[in-house]
Formats: structure tokens, C-alpha cells, sequence
């Protein structure tokens, strides 16, 4: 576009001037087009083209807006993969000769007391907690023995009553290493002890990161392979279940990553007695993204002081914010909590008498308002986490060849000393032994990663695109329009300073001025210093 700054030359014919030469489409053809109706015909086609663009446009920019999401999924190979937790459980809550005498009194009053026995009423309830009156004789003897369980109020006796790692852990060897606890205070510990209020002592092997105030090395894998992993033979001590009140004899083991707390009721897998279970692993990584910056997922791994299971020492996970919101639900309509951890204590909440029916009755609705979703939305999942998909496999163990030979003078070594010699028969029963293998069947994992679908680049190349496709234009182009409302611009301050220039003229200050009028022309002349000066307007 040709510059000019002539005050004479109108805006009109600076944008009759670009039409005719501009790089858009069409409005070439505006400038160009002498017949008014031609004229008319390209201003309604590029009306039409630009409403089409504007519509676009905004659809683009919705899309852009709504952030959407797309999940891309690797296969990655590491030379050497973290070994998670792994968390060994016995399924029986206490040791049938380590009852403290107030918990032996309570279970000899529940066992015995048989007129409690109630028929099972045909309801079809859904119900999260059931009816005292709809249970049987031998579901109430649980539901009263748990209580009484968590509600002991003496907390290291019921450490001392339940199941120990030193009697139920027969060997360890992780990568051909012995991996069972030393006595020597100055070897970091290999297992540590939490507590269920289903399971009794739990414990947790590759879980401590410090002893002593300095950060121990996990373990990790360099090689995949059962013999590679971590191998458990384990004594189940059925000798000391807890008569009439425990159904199934075995472990539960949980896999799960540091400093996420383990859930065996709910995640782990049950070791059956006189079988070897291998369980191979796959890591999966997870990353997820928070677009909109509303916390659809947490990015903190700090688990909140105000949740169940904070005395832990454990990190954010979805499982235990629900459990803790739940939690809190039944705290806030019932007043109590079906939990006996260490935040409870602290905070002096009662435990809730789940024979109660009131008590049931308040649970069942805690629980309803727990169902509408709120705690979803108090609970998002991590925004990066570790999980492992477990392939189980079993076979019986031992054979009867090693149970007769080797396996029997193991047992009578590391186990029959410690018990009386009535019972070497039944401990050297494979019923109440198991073996586990925890390893990784491979060295790659799975990351599972989100990504915004539509970013600000992809924006603009969809931009670009419709406005080539709808009106022509380009970048360029945009600066051609920016060029002509500069040009405009200027030739308005040109002519402004023209007509200021003049008002603020005074002849009558001047020496020798005569004014003549000429065809509609005035003309001043001046003389100034010896010299003429003319201005025309």
C-alpha cells in the first residue's frame, strides 16, 4: 500500500486504495467491481464467510477453554525398579494363649453365651451396616469379638496378644540376602509393625526410610525372577486361632508403594497353608494433570493432620482420604468411630457398639450421605502414583519328599525348639506352613500419562487454518490492515495540526497584511523579515 500522508486525501480513498490492494480474498473484488450489483453480490459473500469464521472461532475457543484431556500410555524399560511394601498379615486377629484377662473374660462370655442365638431374617437390605437382629449366632459372636477387640482400651497389650513377626516369619531371603530382623541395634530394620483392627499386628517389609535419623536405601531390582525377588516361609501358628471365632487359616498380603498404607481387607491376597504363591509384579506409573487448577487431582503427597490415619506417618492416598471422610461422617450425625487408630485416641472419640441397632440405624445413614458423592470430591486421586498389577499363581508346597526330609529337621531347627514337643507334629503339618515369592516378572513398567488434548499452539494453527480456508488471510495480512490504520491515523494528525496552525494565527499582530479573496480561496499574505509566507486552507 502506497504511504501517502496527504491531508487532502480522505479515509475513504485510503480504504478504496487497500481494497484494491490487499492480499484477502475478496475484498479485492469490492474495490475492483464497477456494477453495483457484482458489489453487492461479494459484500454478501464475504459477510457470509466471515460469519462462517467468527463461528468457528468461537468454537475453537470453547474447545481451547474446556482443556480437554488425552491419556498416552508407554511401555518403558528401567535398569532397576524400586521394590515396593509388601505387607504380611495373619488372619487371625489375637493369639489364642496371649489374651489379655479382660479379653479373655469377654470372649469366654461371648462363646458361652448361647441364648443369644437369633434366627437370620430374610432382608433383602443394602444396607453398609447390617441389623444386629438380622444376624446369625455365629456373625454376632464376630461383630462382638471385634469390638471387644478395638475397644480394649490398653493398646500395647493388644500388640503383645496379637500374632509376632519373629514366631509367624520362618525365613526371609530377598536376592539371596537373609532379610529377617537382627537384634543388633546398629542394622536397619527390614519389617515394621502396624495394626489392623481386622488382622491384629501387620508388618511391613522395605518400608523404613531412616534409622538412627539417617535415610536408609530401599531395597530395588536389577533382575527380574522369582529368585530374584523377595522369598517369605511363613508360620500360620493355627494352634493359636481363636476357637469358633476365626473361619479361614492363612496370610494376606498387600503390595503397595513407599509410604502408601496398606489396606488388607481390602486389597491383599490370601496365602493359602501347604502351597508356595508366587506373585508377579508389574509397576504401573501414573501422572495425571489438574487443567483448571480445582484440585481434580491432589498434587500434595502430605496426608492432612485432620485425617483418620495421620499418627501413621503415611503419605496422601485416595483410599485412606475416603475411609477418614467416611470416617468423619459417621463422627459428625453418630458420635463415634469404628476406627481404633491413633488420631482417634488422641482426639477421645468412643468407638461405636456395633451391636446396637440405634447405633446401626445412625451408621446406615452416615453412610448414605458418604454414597452422594461428597467425598469423591473431597478425594481425588493422586496426581502421580505407583500401583502394580499382580499376576498370582500357587503350587502345593513343600513336596512330600523335602516335607519328610530337609523341610522337617528347618522346622525342628528354627521352630520346634521354641514350643513343646506334643505339638511338633502338627507344626511340621504343611497346613500350617506357606511359602511366598513377591518379584518382578520383567523390568519395564507401564506409564500411563495425561496430556492436554488442545494446547494454545494448537489454537493457533486451527486459527490459521479457518481463517485461510473462510476469508483469505493471513499473518501478513493482518499487517497490512495494521499498516492502513496507521496510515489513517497519521494523515488525521496531519490535518489536525494543519487547522490548529491556522486558528491560532493573528494577522492583525503582523506589519503589511492585506487579505484577498480569490474563487472562494483566502489568501494571507504576510510580510515577514523581508520575506513572503503563504497559507492555504
Amino acid at each position: 500500500m502506497r504511504r501517502n500522508t496527504d491531508p487532502k486525501e480522505t479515509a475513504l480513498e485510503q480504504i478504496n486504495q487497500f481494497l484494491q490492494e490487499t492480499t484477502a480474498h475478496g475484498f479485492g473484488r469490492l474495490g475492483a467491481t464497477a456494477g453495483s450489483k457484482w458489489r453487492l453480490y461479494w459484500v454478501m459473500f464475504c459477510l457470509a464467510a466471515y460469519c462462517v469464521f467468527v463461528w468457528q472461532l468461537v468454537g475453537l475457543v470453547n474447545q481451547y477453554n474446556s482443556k480437554p484431556i488425552k491419556t498416552r500410555t508407554q511401555l518403558k524399560h528401567a535398569q532397576k525398579l524400586d521394590f515396593p511394601v509388601v505387607t504380611i498379615c495373619n488372619m487371625n486377629v489375637l493369639r489364642a494363649s496371649r489374651l489379655p484377662p479382660k479379653l479373655r473374660t469377654k470372649f469366654d462370655q461371648i462363646i458361652n453365651n448361647t441364648n443369644k442365638t437369633s434366627p437370620r431374617n430374610s432382608s433383602n437390605s443394602r444396607n453398609a451396616f447390617v441389623d444386629p437382629q438380622d444376624l446369625s449366632f455365629e456373625e454376632t459372636k464376630k461383630f462382638e469379638i471385634l469390638h471387644a477387640v478395638t475397644a480394649h482400651d490398653d493398646y500395647r497389650e493388644l500388640v503383645s496378644a496379637a500374632h509376632q513377626l519373629e514366631d509367624i516369619l520362618l525365613s526371609c531371603n530377598f536376592n539371596g540376602v537373609n532379610c529377617r530382623n537382627s537384634k543388633d541395634p546398629t542394622i536397619p530394620t527390614y519389617w515394621t509393625q502396624t495394626w489392623n483392627d481386622n488382622f491384629g499386628n501387620c508388618y511391613m517389609f522395605n518400608s523404613v526410610k531412616t534409622h538412627n535419623g539417617e535415610k536408609v536405601d530401599l531395597y530395588s531390582s536389577s533382575v527380574p525372577g522369582e529368585s530374584n525377588g523377595l522369598t517369605l516361609q511363613l508360620n500360620l501358628e493355627q494352634n493359636e486361632y481363636l476357637e469358633g471365632i476365626t473361619e479361614v487359616a492363612g496370610m494376606k498380603v498387600t503390595i503397595s508403594d513407599q509410604g502408601v498404607l496398606p489396606f488388607p481387607g481390602q486389597q491383599g491376597i490370601r496365602i493359602m497353608p501347604g502351597q508356595s504363591t508366587g506373585i508377579q509384579m508389574t509397576k504401573l506409573q501414573t501422572r495425571r494433570i489438574d487443567p483448571f487448577k480445582n484440585r481434580s487431582c491432589e498434587s500434595s503427597n502430605e496426608m492432612s493432620d485432620k485425617n483418620l490415619f495421620f499418627g501413621y506417618n503415611m503419605t496422601y492416598s485416595i483410599m485412606a482420604c475416603k475411609y477418614s471422610c467416611l470416617n468423619a461422617r459417621k463422627i459428625e450425625r453418630c458420635g463415634c468411630t469404628n476406627y481404633n487408630t491413633p488420631e482417634m485416641q488422641k482426639r477421645n472419640i468412643p468407638l461405636c457398639n456395633r451391636l446396637n441397632s440405634t447405633i446401626i440405624d445412625c451408621l446406615n445413614k452416615a453412610y448414605d450421605t458418604f454414597e452422594d458423592g461428597s467425598c469423591d470430591r473431597e478425594c481425588p486421586p493422586s496426581c502421580s502414583e505407583v500401583s502394580f498389577d499382580l499376576t498370582v499363581s500357587s503350587a502345593r508346597w513343600p513336596a512330600r519328599s523335602f516335607e519328610v526330609t530337609k523341610y522337617a529337621y528347618f522346622l525342628r531347627v528354627r521352630v520346634l525348639n521354641k514350643i513343646a514337643s506334643s505339638s511338633s507334629k502338627y507344626f511340621v503339618n504343611s497346613e500350617n506352613i506357606a511359602q511366598v515369592h513377591v518379584y518382578y516378572g520383567e523390568l519395564d513398567y507401564l506409564l500411563v500419562q495425561e496430556t492436554l488434548a488442545y494446547t494454545f499452539m494448537s489454537l493457533l494453527s486451527d486459527i490459521g487454518g479457518q481463517m485461510g480456508m473462510w476469508i483469505g488471510i493471513s499473518a501478513l495480512t493482518c499487517a497490512e490492515l495494521i499498516e492502513l490504520v496507521c496510515v489513517i491515523l497519521a494523515n488525521m494528525s496531519n490535518r489536525s495540526k494543519k487547522i490548529v496552525h491556522i486558528n491560532s494565527f493573528r494577522p492583525e499582530k503582523l506589519g503589511g497584511v492585506e487579505t484577498i479573496e480569490k474563487g472562494g480561496v483566502k489568501r494571507i499574505e504576510q510580510e515577514v523579515q523581508g520575506g513572503v509566507g503563504t497559507i492555504e486552507q
